[in-house]
């Protein structure tokens, strides 16, 4: 039987939306979910209708929120940007009003453009899953993130290290707010872009060189987000630029030779956590759509 946990129920638009004791409550309940999916104990299919709305790249998040829902007996409509009849002149207004009349339940988006997945909640009325916008928000990400870091050493005050291109960086600006929920101690490495200042300001983690990568746990290395145009003169981390005992973590996809170099790309190297993360983002989407099925029988 799952616990309280009131992330998921209304969707989840933000981290902001999370508070510090629903997130750890939120965290005891996963070990549950981890033993549903070993022992296929999930719901027949039929028991909702989801739409997954992904306007921008996407395979883990658009991948593992299907077959979260999947495993929860939930049906899918799948659309996307290139069919779609705003490619014909409609305004996304008008397409997510008429979409509502199909009896879909709930939305999963993902949109280039900041705010889009809280518009799609006030043009439907429908609770919203923000799979992605731009360079703001990612929170089913983030909490798979600080899942993984939490079950290594749940009273750990962890000093992680963001590494990359942080400027554009949705999974920087989500976990690093979400890790600071919790006390634990974020920085930036400096790359020397002049905007990054402004940035890491905004959202209260302190710029250090990349010598001081050294002197923390935790390294999370961030893609360079070339689909907005994206770059980082820090170049590939480096096995040098890490202790023997520091773990490391990037949300994928990796580029390798340009995000990392090759011999730290052994994801089963056992200080390299990237399969941990994609096991934690999985398990984290089923109980937020376990969750908000859980609410709606609530409402029921």
């Amino acid at each position: 039987m799952f616990l309280v946990s009131p992330i998921g129920t209304d969707g989840l638009l933000s981290v902001d939306e999370i508070s510090p004791s629903s997130l750890l409550q939120f965290f005891k309940e996963i070990p549950e979910v981890s033993q549903s999916v070993a022992h296929n104990n999930f719901s027949p299919r039929g028991s909702a209708l989801g739409c997954l709305g992904f306007f921008e790249l996407s395979t883990r998040t658009r991948v593992s929120f299907e077959a979260a829902g999947r495993l929860l007996g939930i049906d899918w409509i799948h659309w996307s940007d290139v069919h779609t009849s705003v490619q014909k002149g409609e305004s996304w207004k008008d397409s997510f009003e008429v979409l509502s009349h199909y009896g879909i339940d709930f939305y999963v988006i993902r949109h280039e453009a900041v705010g889009f997945p809280r518009m799609v909640r006030e043009w439907t009325d429908a609770p919203v899953f923000n799979a992605g916008d731009g360079a703001a928000e990612h929170p089913s990400q983030s909490i798979g993130d600080v899942y993984c870091l939490w079950k290594l050493n749940s009273s750990k005050e962890w000093k992680i290290g963001f590494y990359g291109d942080i400027l554009r960086s949705r999974v920087f600006a989500s976990s690093s707010r979400l890790m600071k929920k919790l006390g634990w101690e974020v920085f930036a490495i400096d790359d020397g872009d002049v905007n990054l200042a402004g940035r890491v300001t905004e959202l209260g983690v302190p710029l250090i060189p990349r010598e001081s990568l050294r002197d923390l746990d935790v390294c999370f290395v961030l893609r360079t987000q070339k689909e907005r145009g994206g770059v980082s003169t820090l170049g590939p981390l480096k096995q040098g630029d890490l202790r023997p005992d520091m773990y490391w973590m990037h949300a994928g996809p990796v580029i390798r030779g340009q995000d990392m170099e090759e011999d730290l790309c052994n994801y089963h190297e056992p200080k390299c956590l990237v399969l941990d993360q994609v096991k934690a983002c999985f398990e984290t989407r089923i109980l937020l759509l376990k969750n908000w099925l859980r609410g709606k029988q609530i409402e029921k």
